[in-house]
This record gives structure tokens, sequence and C-alpha cells, in this order.
């Protein structure tokens, strides 16, 4: 599906992440015509355009929501994947003071030179916005981040894309 551009990468990872199919075909379908598939030059070609495609489109929206943002202090993005990546990328010119990470393995790492650190490190006094840099379990992120910071002044946003 990723090579028919049905789906977009991000949305696709999810779904990799999640389905599976075992299965076995007779042998005569197994081996494909070579006039019927295009070379695989072409698949990477067609994968590399297209993914080249969202990343820009990815990143225009990206830029324009950070200048939507009113950070009054520093910020701080929750996540360190690949959308977090491009976030902290778009944010050079925004005082972003670190990455909140759940995962602990991450705790003391960094991403683009930004330190990763958990909700409860004491960097987070300083951060007026947390931005929600995740394709997955924002709820879940939402609320965790509600029960930690309720007693701080920090404005927390989602990253939409």
């Amino acid at each position: 599906m990723l090579y028919e551009n049905i789906l977009d990468f991000d949305k696709a990872r999810g779904l990799a992440s999640s389905i599976f199919f075992y299965g076995k075909k007779p042998y005569e379908e197994a081996i494909p015509q070579t006039s019927q598939i295009p070379t695989r030059p072409y698949y990477r070609e067609q994968k590399l355009a297209s993914y080249l495609e969202n990343f820009q489109l990815c990143k225009q929206h990206i830029n324009r929501f950070i200048e939507s943002l009113q950070i009054q202090k520093k910020c701080a993005v929750y996540g360190s994947g690949d959308l977090a990546e491009m976030l902290v990328t778009c944010l050079k010119n925004k005082p972003l003071s670190v990455i909140i990470e759940h995962d602990t393995s991450k705790w003391g790492s960094s991403l683009l030179g930004i330190p990763i650190v958990s909700i409860t490190d004491p960097r987070i006094e300083d951060v007026s916005t947390i931005i929600i840099a995740s394709l997955s379990h924002k709820a879940a992120i939402m609320e965790r981040l509600n029960n930690t910071i309720k007693d701080k002044n920090i404005h927390i946003v989602t990253l939409e894309i």
C-alpha cells in the first residue's frame, strides 16, 4: 500500500505495528511475471519521492503550527520519535528546553542536542508550553501530563498531523 501511495508513511507505521498476515501462495502464483511488476529501482524512487513530498508537507504544517503558538517562556516537546525530531528541527528559533519521554531507557540521552528527561525533571519548572509530538496514545499522554503538572501553569498543545 505504501508503494501505491494509498497510505502515508505516518499512518502506515501505526498500521504496521498492529496488523500481520501469515499465508502461503501456491507455487505458480509466488513467482511474479517480470512484465507485470515494475523494477525495484522504480519502487525505491517512488517511495523516496513520496516520502520527501510528505516530509515537506509535514514540515510546512509544523512551521505554521509553531507560528500560531505564543510561547511565553521555554517550551518542551513530549515524545522523541520521528515526529518529535521534525518538530525539534522546526523549533530551532524557539527556546526549547527539554524533550519529555515516558520511556525510561531514553532518559539522560538527547535528541538533536536537546536533553530527554522525565516529566518530573526540575527543568520542567521553566517551561510554559508542552507540545505533544506523538502519533498515538494522545489521550493517555494528555492525562499523564495533566495529572503530573496540574498545579503548574503550563499550556499543553497537541501537534496534529
